[in-house]
């Protein structure tokens, strides 16, 4: 049986690097905890592939440090860092078999460190045993599915028993079911192997569910780290909110520390430490309560339109001028009979406040 493995600490600190005059990391600080498995988060661009390939050694910072296990890894060759990459389009020798993709990394070692033929024959099997392919070994990559082709990458990264396991959207090429099936096996196989993990993603759902943390990039600077409960909860600028998802935006008035949204119905909201100006409140449609037109406290809108999905209701309101999206459970759309024109109070049940931006 494969033991666990003996986690390290990532230490990331002012790491800083260009592309000609593109800034794609800019003072860049995380530490990733000894067997944490942290997910960096961000649009295209945003720098994250760049701060993964950092740490691979496959990019080489221009600024700051990065310390890997508590040596200084900034200018350390790939070979020596101790790192398992899996590469989104998989890279599997295509006209290798699986048991070969999986060995290759311990046959090409130098004599001295390569183990015997017996010791990478009990290896491999091992990890086909691990990657649920038992059997397979014989196959080539084009005789397997999307998923399993996936699974060969990772157990070939994990067969050289590395200190760091990077992966670089390992679930982007595959189809929606698929992905969250592996998404569920790739958390208990950290949690079986506690390696220290760094997975790049675009996906706000894959980060939020897989990781123990999340750092959120934007234009290469750390916009938010934290666990995924804390950063969807309390999202620390208008970019992170908008980045998690669908949210709806009003235009209010900040006045000694007190949001006032301009909708007959709407009661003030708390906006402490920002300065008397226009800023932008948000709301997630989920965080929309509606009840019949009416009800004290709260808002007057009007159904515009609205849609089944499952056991959900998507449910577009016109308050006034301000458009306003709403996900509602089916059963309380039905309860209050909504359908195009009706007539709704709402109420907002968590509101944020942001400074405006130009």
């Amino acid at each position: 049986m494969l033991a666990p493995y003996s986690p390290v600490e990532i230490a990331i600190d002012g790491v800083g690097k260009s592309f000609g005059k593109t800034l794609a990391l800019d003072d860049v600080t995380i530490g990733v905890k000894p067997g944490e498995l942290l997910a960096l988060l961000g649009p295209s661009g945003s720098g994250k592939t760049t701060l993964l390939r950092i740490i691979a050694g496959l990019e080489i910072a221009e600024r700051g440090r990065l310390a890997i296990g508590g040596t200084d890894a900034t200018n350390l060759p790939p070979r020596d860092r101790g790192i398992g990459f899996v590469f989104q389009n998989y890279a599997l020798f295509r006209h290798m078999t699986v048991f070969e993709n999986i060995a290759f990394g311990l046959r090409v070692r130098a004599k001295a460190e390569r183990p015997t033929r017996a010791s990478i024959k009990g290896r491999v099997d091992e990890l086909l045993s691990l990657i649920q392919l038992d059997g397979m070994g014989g196959r080539l990559p084009s005789q397997l599915s999307g998923g399993q082709r996936q699974r060969v990458a990772l157990a070939r990264a994990l067969a050289v028993e590395p200190r760091v396991l990077l992966l670089d959207e390992p679930f982007g090429a595959l189809d929606a079911k698929v992905r969250v099936e592996l998404r569920h096996w790739l958390r208990s196989l950290h949690e079986r192997l506690g390696l220290t993990t760094v997975f790049v993603t675009h996906d706000q759902e894959e980060a939020l569910e897989l990781s123990d943390r999340v750092a959120i990039l934007n234009r290469g600077r750390l916009e938010q780290l934290g666990p995924p409960r804390e950063i969807y909860d309390q999202p620390a600028s208008s970019f992170v909110i908008e980045f998690l998802g669908e949210v709806n935006k009003m235009p209010c008035q900040v006045a000694r520390g007190i949001a006032r949204l301009g909708i007959e119905g709407c009661h003030p909201v708390a906006a402490p430490g920002l300065p008397d100006a226009h800023a932008v409140a948000y709301v997630r449609p989920h965080e929309i309560e509606m009840s019949a037109a009416g009800t004290p406290d709260t808002a007057k809108a009007v159904v515009q339109s609205l849609s089944v999905i499952g056991p959900r209701t998507r449910i577009h309101l016109m308050i006034g001028t301000q458009r306003l999206e709403v996900d509602a459970e089916r059963s309380t759309a039905e309860a209050l009979g909504l359908e195009q024109g009706t007539s709704v109070g709402v109420k907002f049940r968590n509101v944020r406040i942001y400074p405006a931006t130009r």
